[in-house]
């Protein structure tokens, strides 16, 4: 065959495609378990985070397993329903509460070292440049706010992106989430007018503020109906 011929130079291109993309797929079998453990892992590692348990990369799993009692789904109702809380995609349930479609919600119940119980929500929602999400534990009493974990797609680094800030996180914890069946809490920007369930915002970041804020008051508004029967049935 002619190597300067377009003929010679479509083949030897469709041959070249066709091997890069069998490499390219055998690779993506090879690797995807591992992908999809470090996934799993980071998610871990976050959820753990939220109650405050921080622990190396390698011990991730075996804490999570050890701190983690049960995990299940809810739905809107508050009942417990079929389904594995931690494969559960967050972005879905937003979507479909968004659009008045029927959502499952993630519970985890925890044990900590010391003999504190803790549950563990769920929560996702839109920042000023992409999706914000995170996980956020409440008291045994299951009003007061334990401890949050954060996590953003684009947020702006130094602003938005402040979310993640452990110092910014730490405001969380004690602040009265529920009170009376109603979610009290939020990010304000400004003066802060109740300690007991207001935290100050990130300077210059009005909109992720507020955004993290309607995330954290329409998540917990959705759990009430859980939250309720769990002390009704204590």
């Amino acid at each position: 065959m002619n190597r300067n011929s377009n003929t010679y130079t479509i083949v030897y291109s469709t041959i070249l495609v066709v091997i890069v993309a069998a490499v390219l797929a055998f690779v993506s079998v090879k690797l995807g378990p591992t992908q999809q453990a470090n996934i799993d892992n980071e998610k871990k590692a976050a959820l753990l985070a939220a109650v405050g348990v921080n622990v190396e990369d390698s011990q991730v799993s075996k804490t999570f397993d050890q701190v983690v009692n049960d995990a299940f789904l809810v739905d809107e109702a508050g009942n417990k329903v079929e389904g594995d809380a931690f494969k559960t995609d967050l972005k879905t349930q937003y979507d479909n509460m968004r659009l008045g479609k029927p959502f499952v919600l993630p519970v985890y119940e925890c044990t900590l070292a010391n003999g504190t119980q803790v549950v563990l929500l769920s929560a996702y929602g839109a920042g000023l440049w992409g999706p914000i999400w995170g996980y956020i534990s409440l008291e045994k009493d299951l009003e007061t706010i334990h401890g949050v974990s954060f996590a953003h797609q684009g947020e702006t680094p130094g602003l938005g992106a402040e979310i993640v800030n452990p110092k910014f996180m730490a405001k969380f914890a004690g602040k009265k989430a529920i009170k009376d069946g109603a979610c009290v809490f939020s990010v304000v920007k400004g003066e802060v007018k109740d300690e007991s369930c207001q935290v100050d915002g990130i300077t210059g970041a009005t909109l992720t503020s507020r955004g993290l804020s309607d995330m954290i008051g329409s998540w917990f508004e959705k759990y009430i109906p859980y939250l309720n029967k769990c002390k009704v049935e204590e």
